[in-house]
């Protein structure tokens, strides 16, 4: 194996680390290398790009690094499918493309949403409904509509992922 690629490889990773540190400098965060070190393990991109993202998220409220890191690796995910376009940071948003997402929710909607337009349907998805016993107790059933309860994001996103019913949904209210 040649030593270019390994040292530009090396370079890269160490710039994304280094502009993290800086985001989260800026954002006041307290030991921001030891949050660095969680996100670069954590991290499934090429060349750890997606780290600055990731303290840009974190000083920006998101102190979850799990759920960050997990949003962030879903994200490379499509990238590299080429169902998504890259990443550009700016002071004040993440923009993907036309669109710009000033906070997580935001962002993680859109994430969640791609991912689940390119998931594919599994071909009993049409019958899940059909033979469907709910694991959670709603709490209201009428016209054809069920409502769980969805107190947290991690509830929101396990239903819209299927974690319900089976069938993904492109929304969570």
């Amino acid at each position: 194996m040649k030593l270019a690629p390994i040292y530009q490889y090396i370079i890269e990773s160490r710039n994304s680390e280094a502009q993290g540190v800086n985001l989260l400098k800026k954002g006041g965060v307290d030991n921001p290398e030891s949050i660095i070190s969680q996100f670069a393990s954590g991290d499934a991109s090429k060349n750890a790009k997606n780290i600055p993202v990731m303290a840009y998220l974190y000083a920006n409220g998101t102190t979850d690094i799990k759920t960050i890191v997990d949003l962030l690796n879903e994200f490379d995910a499509l990238e590299i499918k080429n169902r998504i376009k890259p990443i550009q940071l700016t002071k004040k948003s993440i923009n993907i493309g036309d669109k710009q997402f000033k906070d997580f929710i935001q962002f993680s909607e859109y994430i969640h949403g791609e991912t689940n337009k390119y998931t594919e349907k599994s071909q009993d998805s049409s019958n899940v409904e059909a033979d469907f016993e709910a694991e959670k107790e709603t709490l209201w059933s009428g016209n054809n509509i069920d409502i769980y309860d969805g107190t947290g994001v991690g509830k929101c996103i396990s239903y819209t992922q299927g974690g319900l019913t089976g069938k993904g949904y492109g929304f969570c209210i």
